[in-house]
Parts: structure tokens; sequence; C-alpha cells
């Protein structure tokens, strides 16, 4: 009967060992992720100087750099870049707030804050934080597919970018 019952209790403490932790077939690492595989061709072509003229929407680009993957779409300035990439040191970054002169707003998408750091004339910047990584998307219109004046400094520029910023999100699906 003691073996029995040592038998027993070996299981259920490796059981719970076992489930101790993160989920880690739920949750993504975000060196998987390819950022150019986060937008569709249509939601380029929405953005892009593709027209009659120019059928063709942009082709992402991607580029590996010492922290993270860059994947832009369109010629300088691109019409989208999204860079992911490592925190170097999770608790500087965490404790260390941005400086106030380099945020215009925060913006919520889905649910995850957002800080903006350029909008202006339809060009919407935003970097999200997650666990273990940062993701900055820098969205600039081509100027006939712009929705907003040049000049204008509202939140008209990023709340114009709201779906492809959720898409983006959705897609990439960092914790």
């Amino acid at each position: 009967m003691h073996k029995y019952t040592a038998l027993v209790a070996a299981v259920a403490v490796g059981t719970l060992v076992a489930g101790c932790g993160s989920d880690t077939a739920t949750e993504k690492d975000w060196r998987s992720i390819d950022p150019c595989a986060l937008v569709e061709p249509g939601q380029i072509s929405q953005i892009d100087y593709s027209g009659p003229s120019n059928p063709e929407p942009n082709k992402p680009e991607r580029s590996s750099e010492q922290n993270g993957v860059r994947c832009t779409w369109g010629e300088i300035p691109p019409v989208l870049s999204i860079y992911i990439f490592s925190l170097p040191d999770r608790d500087v970054v965490n404790s260390t707030p941005i400086p106030a002169w380099a945020v215009v707003r925060e913006l919520d998408i889905d649910g995850r804050k957002a800080t903006v750091s350029e909008e202006r004339g339809g060009r919407c910047s935003v970097r999200m934080v997650f666990r273990d990584a940062n993701m900055n998307v820098v969205i600039a219109p081509a100027t006939d597919k712009r929705t907003v004046d040049l000049d204008d400094k509202s939140h008209a520029s990023c709340d114009a970018q709201l779906p492809l910023l959720k898409s983006i999100l959705a897609k990439a699906n960092l914790p």
C-alpha cells in the first residue's frame, strides 16, 4: 500500500510541475513572426503609390537587424514599416518612461496601449510593448491616398489607420 501511495504522489507532483509556468502552446515568440506576413497586398494598395499607371502594390522587403526584424513596403520614405525587436534590459525599459516630448498621445488598439510618437498629415507612428519585445509601426500613406490634410495635427491620422493597426496586432498575436 505504501508503494502505491508514493507512486500516486510522484505522478501528482510530476503533473503539477509540468503544468507550472506558461502555456507555451498558445504563446508566440516574437522571433517566430515574419513582419512581412502581417499585412495583405490589398491593405498595402490602400496606402501605397499604386494606381492606374502603376497597378502593382509595393512588395515587402524584409531585413534582419541587430536585435530584431523589419519589413518595409515602398521606397524612401516607405509607406509602411513594421519593426519587431527585443527588449535588451526589460527592467530598464519598463522603469524608464518615454520622454514626454516623444509622446504625442496614447492610443488603445483592441485593449493594448500604443504610444503615438508622430501623427501629422496622414502619417502615423506607434509603438507597442509586449512581454519580451517592442513593435514599431510607421504608416505614411501616399499623398493621393491620404484622407487627412498634410498640415493636420489632430488625432485623425492614426484614427484613420486603426483598421490596419488592429489587423497587424491581431496577426502578430504577441503576449
